[in-house]
């Protein structure tokens, strides 16, 4: 296939692409110990954040469930078990904005390739579920879901070689031409260079699957999630029409995608599972050359979110965006780390638990709620150290000195616990 009208240039087959080298088996043990395929679409957005609502609720962003349909991200548990069609993973973005054209050429990543799974029913039986609402919404998430409240989103392309602005690079630069995209490429490449020629740059040559699945088990994140088909690639199969958010009476209540206005807040819990998809570089999903310390979340705000997410009853999907050469930069994996170490101490509180009936605090700011019915738990997630040692909750009904206290940010502590009697 031609990379573009009039050019020589072309996608290399998949024999050509470039694996890791003295390492048999690599790719195998990547995807045996993180990864396994499921298909979906996405949309770009704004990042997703949930908000403590004055009214004991939470702020839901934009949010779009991932069904079977089409190839767009790979997903799996720790031990392998495949999130699959008949899961569906809540996705939070802004679900009305552009999505690009298809570019001439499965701009992959290599090693994405060897990931994929046939979808559900292609192997000639027939499909679980009817084209009906009635019977989409009747699907049933798989329990390791559920319980593993914290995953890995990564991203990483063809947009990893210019690595400037976005994963959007094409659409800013050929589309909107952004002056600052347009630039860019003025100052760096030649006149006639197309974003096909990036594709011989994206090398993955220090690609390390060991290294990578050693950071993302150190991070406790229980699942991890690869783009395929988004801001670039091309599906494997002709589609007609791949955007189904349509219909009257559907927004804001099917899954595809939930279309609702951003920080959309109930006033109460979401009757469904939902995952709040967020990048830890407050700019792009994909990795930038000229981020500056700043434009990365600290580990305070990373937990922060993951406990807001958590006591609403969602996911985490935290993304990290690799370079064109395969490596994880040291500030992601870092804040990878930093959140595993925290997790090691407060992972109890977090993994395998459910929303309560009352999420954050109504007496003192930046507590939020967990809890475990069959084991009668309820957790406190303070993100504020008490000075004065001691911290008041409003919403618990306990017996004055029957609560256990366990745990801050990084270290086990204790000190007085006072709560309101009934």
């Amino acid at each position: 296939m031609t990379a573009s009208s009039g050019s020589k240039r072309r996608w290399p087959r998949l024999a050509e692409l470039p694996l890791p080298t003295g390492r048999s088996g690599a790719v195998t043990m990547l995807c045996k110990r993180a990864l396994q395929a499921s298909w979906g679409n996405s949309a770009p957005g704004p990042e997703p954040r949930p908000l403590p609502s004055q009214r004991g609720g939470c702020f839901f962003p934009k949010a779009a469930w991932s069904g079977d349909r089409g190839g767009s991200y790979l997903a799996g548990d720790a031990e392998g078990r495949a999130l699959g069609g008949r899961g569906r993973t809540l996705r939070t973005g802004d679900c009305e904005a552009m999505r690009p054209p298809k570019l001439p050429g499965p701009a992959l990543a290599p090693l994405l390739l060897l990931l994929l799974r046939p979808p559900p029913g292609s192997a000639g039986g027939p499909a679980p579920f009817d084209p009906t609402w009635e019977s989409l919404d009747a699907r049933q998430l798989p329990a390791w879901f559920d319980k593993a409240k914290f995953g890995v989103f990564i991203h990483w392309g063809v947009f990893s070689v210019p690595s400037f602005g976005s994963e959007w690079f094409w659409w800013y630069w050929q589309k909107e031409k952004i002056p600052a995209y347009v630039d860019f490429m003025k100052n760096n490449y030649p006149p006639d260079f197309t974003y096909e020629d990036f594709g011989p740059l994206f090398t993955a040559k220090f690609f390390d699957a060991n290294q990578w699945a050693d950071i993302l088990q150190a991070s406790g994140a229980k699942y991890v999630v690869l783009t395929s088909k988004h801001h670039e690639g091309n599906p494997v199969r002709d589609t007609v029409v791949t955007n189904d958010r349509w219909g009257a009476g559907s927004i804001c209540k099917h899954g595809g995608y939930y279309t609702c206005s951003d920080r959309y807040n109930p006033g109460h819990l979401l009757p469904h599972k939902w995952e709040n998809c967020m990048t830890i570089d407050k700019f792009s999903w994909g990795y930038r050359r000229n981020a500056g310390i700043s434009d990365y979340l600290t580990i305070e705000e990373l937990v922060k979110q993951l406990v807001q997410t958590v006591s609403c009853g969602g996911n985490l999907l935290m993304n990290i965006g690799p370079t064109r050469d395969g490596t994880i930069s040291a500030i992601f994996e870092e804040r990878l780390r930093q959140m595993g170490i925290w997790l090691k101490v407060n992972g109890e509180a977090i993994y395998e638990t459910y929303a309560w009936r009352s999420q954050n605090d109504t007496v003192t700011p930046d507590v939020w709620y967990t809890s475990k019915p069959k084991d009668k738990l309820v957790y406190a997630l303070f993100l504020k150290w008490p000075i004065s040692g001691q911290l008041l909750l409003g919403q618990p009904k306990a017996t004055l000195g029957a609560t256990e206290v366990r745990g801050n940010f990084v270290f086990y502590c204790s000190f007085k616990l006072l709560t309101r009697t009934p």
